[in-house]
């Protein structure tokens, strides 16, 4: 079983929507240690992902590991009309192998409450157990959030890629003959050592708005080096 509060329920409602952007199915893993959702990768692309530890919500229990997939159009039409003032609560019965909904409560300041059910499948048993994802990544650079944003703001007005060269001592953005320079003054978290080759990485700003979008719900954004696909945006 797993039920689940969180208050205000529009944060969760931030971070489906983004996922939205990618595609339209997500992969849901609940466990005692959390919650994750990413988006349901047929080819190699772009990917969206984001975990929510159990202290993070109002109250959390999970008595198991459950591995869903479900449909993000039907559930952001539960979920994008709640409000700053309601909350949010989520319940999920493994009863038997077709178990096929989950539960969702909005309730207001007043005890005012509305339930929706929505409708899930059960993950191919690649992504079930053990839980493997294809996407294996290590921290290279962090960069606050509001620098970011400010950047990719500035950097997309001249290309539709930035490329990106991480050394020990500095961070360089390119797009088209236009060039931006970070280092750790900057409040930049470099993880690349002196020794170390030159880390290069590559952002299509195709999905531009769900980066800067995404930015917002964390202080810094972390880019990460991947071996499949080749970059992946992340926030944390």
């Amino acid at each position: 079983m797993l039920q689940l509060k969180l208050n205000p329920g529009t944060l969760l409602w931030k971070a489906v929507s983004l996922l939205m952007e990618i595609n339209g199915v997500a992969i849901v893993k609940c466990s005692p240690a959390g919650l994750l959702m990413k988006n349901l990768v047929l080819r190699p692309g772009v990917v969206a992902e984001f975990q929510i530890s159990p202290w993070s919500f109002n109250s959390y229990y999970c008595d198991g590991d459950y591995t869903v997939l479900i449909g993000l159009l039907s559930l952001s039409d539960v979920l994008k009309s709640i409000s700053d003032q309601e909350s949010l609560t989520i319940t999920y019965t493994y009863k038997k192998p077709n178990s096929n909904h989950v539960q969702i409560t909005i309730e207001d300041t007043t005890g005012i409450r509305s339930t929706s059910e929505v409708k899930i499948r059960h993950a191919p048993i690649e992504y079930v157990y053990p839980y493997v994802s294809p996407f294996e990544h290590k921290r290279v650079v962090g960069i606050p959030s509001s620098k970011f944003r400010q950047i990719l703001t500035h950097l997309r007005r001249f290309g539709e890629t930035v490329n990106i060269r991480v050394t020990a001592a500095q961070v360089k953005l390119t797009t088209a003959n236009r060039e931006m320079v970070l280092t750790k003054q900057h409040g930049c978290s470099i993880l690349v050592n002196g020794g170390d080759d030159p880390v290069l990485l590559v952002i299509s700003l195709q999905y531009v708005k769900s980066f800067l979008e995404a930015s917002r719900l964390s202080y810094t954004v972390w880019m990460l080096r991947l071996v499949y696909p080749e970059f992946l945006l992340g926030t944390g």
